[in-house]
């Protein structure tokens, strides 16, 4: 799919609106849930790489464990949403 985004539809620009994860949501683990965000950045990027692209994404519900909660009571105590910083830093600035 991504291969004809790219080459057919030439985008300006990718909104990305998460729900990366497999929805068997109760299964899943905070590195699972993590992972597959990992996975699909990467695929993105690959496909993206060399155009003039932008992207701008998102975490959906299901992109952070248990699915539907995010922690914010501290600073960085949030693991999905720390990686994602991580793996998105090139597409979002601080």
């Amino acid at each position: 799919m991504m291969e004809y985004v790219v080459s057919e539809i030439q985008p300006d620009v990718i909104f990305w609106t998460g729900d990366n994860s497999a929805h068997t949501v109760w299964d899943n683990t905070e590195e699972e849930v993590t992972n597959y965000t990992k996975v699909v950045t990467d695929y993105i990027k690959e496909a993206i790489k060399g155009k003039d692209i932008t992207v701008v994404p998102i975490q959906g519900n299901h992109d952070t464990w248990p699915t539907d909660n995010q922690d914010f009571s501290a600073p960085g105590i949030n693991y999905p949403i720390n990686h994602m910083k991580e793996y998105w830093s090139e597409w979002l600035d601080d």
